[in-house]
């Protein structure tokens, strides 16, 4: 099979069904972004506003920042859907003991914290750990998702969420505050934990790691096929709508591809 039309998504609260309006490759490479046919214009050196070759550069540069966002964003959203969470977490930095706007520093805290806490207290400790800049634009607060977490400490903050449930602190973060709450919507708050990723926030971090995943997480490849069907694309719309909890549409970028999100119920 030389390529997709397909990818049905086999979550433990349901399926998601992701159709391609324009079958997607396997194996193939994709021609540099608006790259120009004639490549003597790269060298046009008298070009007011620079060679062409710097702007195509530019778009390439920027097609390949999205791309990366894109995947770091489908990377999170897969691991979050494909696992059963118990705990959506938040946790701030004290700037007295950590100086927040230091992403390395913030990273490497993050990882020896996450590793002490399942050697030392929840060894089966399933987690899913997100950056976020705060409001400021300089410092960074961690977002996660918890499961197997009877090592940790719960203390209720005598406060509750919207929804009328306990909000709790972790006693094991000694670092800042911390907020934990009851996860009720597997399929919800992994999206809601993925937009945490932006463009602008990956642009500020280039080549550095944007989230934690234990090792014991089920990634997005142990729960899909994928499969090349010849029929149309709107037909195949019509055919796994019918009866859809929800149904959504993202167009990329360059206009070049449409995918279909298509929720269903439990098989």
């Amino acid at each position: 099979m030389l390529g997709y039309n397909i990818k049905i998504f086999h979550y433990e609260d349901g399926v998601q069904v992701r159709l391609y309006k324009r079958p997607v490759r396997v194996g193939y490479e994709r021609p540099p972004f608006d790259k120009h046919p004639d490549p003597e214009l790269d060298d046009f050196k008298d070009c007011p506003f620079g060679s062409v070759k710097k702007v195509a550069n530019e778009k390439n540069d920027e097609r390949s920042a999205y791309v990366s966002f894109s995947r770091s964003k489908q990377m999170i959203y897969g691991i979050a859907r494909a696992n059963l969470w118990e705990y959506f977490l938040t946790l701030t930095f004290d700037r007295k003991l950590t100086d927040s706007s230091d992403y390395r520093f913030v990273t490497k805290r993050a990882t020896e914290w996450l590793n002490n806490i399942k050697k030392r207290h929840c060894p089966d400790l399933k987690y899913l750990v997100v950056p976020e800049l705060h409001a400021d634009g300089i410092h960074w607060h961690l977002h996660g998702l918890l499961a197997n977490c009877s090592g940790l400490r719960f203390q209720d903050s005598g406060r509750k969420s919207s929804s009328g449930f306990p909000i709790y602190n972790l006693q094991n973060w000694h670092y800042g505050f911390s907020t934990v709450t009851a996860v009720l919507d597997t399929g919800r708050v992994s999206s809601y934990i993925a937009k945490y990723i932006t463009k602008e926030m990956t642009n500020k971090i280039p080549g550095r790691q944007r989230y934690w995943a234990s090792n014991n997480c089920f990634r997005p490849n142990d729960v899909y096929e994928h499969d090349f069907v010849n029929v149309s694309y709107d037909e195949l719309v019509k055919k796994y709508s019918s009866g859809a909890r929800h149904v959504s549409q993202r167009e990329s970028p360059d206009g070049s591809q449409v995918i279909t999100y298509i929720e269903l119920g439990q098989e």
